[in-house]
């Protein structure tokens, strides 16, 4: 090829004219930094002379953005963008241009073509383009959108390199190389001290671990005050960290939930293997040497009450409330905590006054497991904190042989639907009612909800439920025009019927429910929460879906039958409604009425105890 730079204009363009269209491209690329001029002039005669099918065409379009980008960036971005969704081969040579681009002009313009350029990409490009993104974003935006990132990484199962390469930043939470551990595929507990408790389970496969932590207090929801100050705990907690380590944490792909449950505060942690154990020990010596601001506190105030006030605006979301309100002890209404907070005076937790429950799943090894834990027990020793030997008893009411009927008016007068929630309360928790309960479910689906449906009912929704290691099964319907008073006869008689003609579908369900078990976990997610689930409850069946299987596997139809006569479905229900205003009023002061009731009902009515026993 000969040298070009001293041709006139009219030379040059006869000179590229004559050539092979597919030589214009390599002339741009010989000239791109020397002389951008001809190379303009080679992009320029190619773009117009080539269908854009042609397989250069997106390379030209790119370079003929990058001579656009400082004098015209939208132009250049929607060059990009236009190659870009031609072919996605040539976005390592787009994407410093993209970059370019983006961090000298932040226009809203710009900003709404990098959103184009992140939907048509995918996998590593995409993280990359959203990681530009991230940079133009808010602090809690920034939070998200490396969430998401991560995502991405664990999904594609991206080489350390490539993290490294997406991520590009600094910081103590970035991972590193990090070997492989041995696999231990059941949980073992590895530390046992006065405060903490540990258990551990290794897969060297995984590149994600789950560190699970409860906070474990005792009476932590034993009163009104106590259940509003725990869930505004939540809420500052979590604010606090995000402030403090959010970023951070989330450049390296580090996430965190903290919820308090019943009598703990549950604090949900997952990352790269080689800093997850480094990022718990921050967000834990941040959980016993900080304390919350004013403006913290403020803000948590008025997260909690958005929380409470949505969760009494949907009636589907009352009658839940209703049914864990009669059924669990200790379990207060959204209107009451609401009227509660709207007084509250800031009470305080006292954190060090708790034992630590820690699992640890994923590919680290458990030297490095106890060294966290003995990290943790550090603190609370520091904060000289008691030992706590039993927790209170988690109840729930066993219901007697007959239909329960509690009912209130919906919260909100903006729905027009009515709910009904019928619940089927069967026996303690044990391999047998697991099988049965899930049987159960699978065949009252298959035979009752086409003719709810059919009677007029909006939604219908059958579901098997684990209250409190009490199993049962729940029917939830809404309706506009069906009053639930003639729902429920329609639900009891279908139920009725489901048991008359049990035999026609026993065998076909058996056999999909060992299927659907066969399977395991559908990730190592899902696996790594029924580890910790089983530790948390204090029951360690490690192997119970092998067990349920097996026992599906002998069940025969006969025995199933039994089951279910004995645990007379028809005669032993709670039945909750909550009716629109369309379908009238109840009474006036319902809410305090039916706390009343529930009150009177759970007084005469025996109760199963579960007791989390902590050495």
């Amino acid at each position: 090829m000969e040298k070009l730079e001293g041709l006139s204009k009219a030379e040059l363009s006869t000179y590229l004219t004559s050539i092979k269209p597919g030589l214009l491209v390599d002339v741009a690329e010989r000239y791109f930094e020397s002389v951008p001029e001809i190379s303009q002039s080679a992009l320029g005669i190619f773009l117009t002379s080539v269908d854009p099918a042609d397989p250069l065409y997106p390379k030209a379009l790119i370079y003929q953005a990058s001579l656009f980008s400082d004098v015209q960036p939208i132009q250049g971005l929607s060059l990009l963008h236009q190659a870009l969704s031609i072919s996605d081969s040539f976005n390592k040579i787009a994407f410093p241009i993209v970059k370019r681009i983006i961090v000298s002009h932040k226009s809203e313009e710009c900003i709404s073509l990098l959103e184009k350029i992140i939907r048509i990409s995918s996998g590593f490009w995409q993280a990359k383009y959203l990681h530009v993104f991230a940079e133009t974003q808010s602090n809690t935006e920034q939070i998200e959108i490396f969430n998401n990132i991560w995502e991405i990484i664990y999904e594609q199962n991206l080489s350390l390199k490539d993290i490294q390469d997406i991520i590009s930043t600094e910081n103590e939470f970035i991972p590193i190389a990090y070997p492989t551990s041995e696999t231990k595929a059941k949980p073992d507990k590895v530390f046992d001290e006065k405060f903490v408790e540990t258990w551990w389970a290794c897969d060297g496969r995984e590149n994600r671990c789950y560190v699970f932590l409860a906070l474990l207090i005792n009476d932590l929801r034993s009163t009104l005050q106590k259940s509003v100050t725990a869930d505004l705990m939540g809420f500052i907690i979590t604010l606090g960290l995000t402030n403090e380590l959010g970023i951070k944490l989330a450049q390296a792909g580090i996430q965190f939930n903290i919820e308090p449950l019943e009598n703990c505060f549950e604090i949900k942690i997952s990352g790269h293997p080689s800093k997850i154990l480094d990022a718990t020990e921050s967000i834990m010596e941040y959980l016993y040497n900080s304390s919350p601001t004013e403006e913290t506190i403020e803000i948590a105030m008025n997260m909690l009450k958005s929380q409470y006030q949505s969760m009494t605006a949907d009636p589907a979301n009352q009658t839940r409330q209703l049914r864990l309100a009669f059924l669990q002890h200790h379990q207060y209404l959204y209107p009451n905590k609401l009227q509660y907070l709207k007084d509250f005076l800031q009470t305080e937790l006292n954190l060090a006054n708790v034992k630590i429950l820690m699992f640890v799943s994923g590919n680290v090894d458990n030297i490095h497991v106890v060294g966290t834990s003995e990290f943790i027990e550090g603190l609370l020793s520091a904060s000289e904190g008691k030992k706590l030997k039993y927790l209170t008893p988690r109840t729930v009411t066993l219901l007697p042989e007959q239909i329960v009927v509690l009912q209130q008016n919906s919260e909100n007068d903006d729905y027009d639907e009515s709910v009904i929630e019928v619940y089927f309360q069967f026996g303690q928790a044990s391999v047998e009612e697991r099988v049965m309960t899930s049987l159960l479910e699978a065949i009252l689906t298959t035979s009752i909800y086409d003719p709810l449906i059919n009677f007029g009912c909006k939604t219908v929704q059958i579901s098997s439920r684990m209250t409190r290691g009490i199993s049962g099964v729940l029917v939830k319907v809404t309706s506009i025009d069906v009053h639930p008073n003639i729902i429920q006869q329609k639900i009891f008689e279908c139920v009725e019927g489901v048991i008359v003609s049990i035999s026609s579908l026993f065998s076909g369900k058996k056999s999909e429910l060992i299927e659907i078990k066969s399977q395991g976990f559908k990730s190592f997610s899902d696996k790594s929460s029924f580890y910790w689930d089983e530790i948390l409850q204090g029951n360690f069946e490690f192997e119970r879906e092998k067990k349920e299987i097996d026992y599906l596997v002998n069940l025969d139809y006969e025995v199933f039958t039994e089951w279910v006569q004995k645990s007379k479905l028809v005669s032993k229900a709670l039945v909750i409604k909550v009716l629109s205003k369309n379908l009238g009023i109840i009474k006036d002061h319902i809410t305090e009425e039916f706390i009343q009731d529930t009150e009177n009902f759970r007084n005469h009515f025996p109760c199963y105890s579960w007791l989390r026993i902590m050495h």
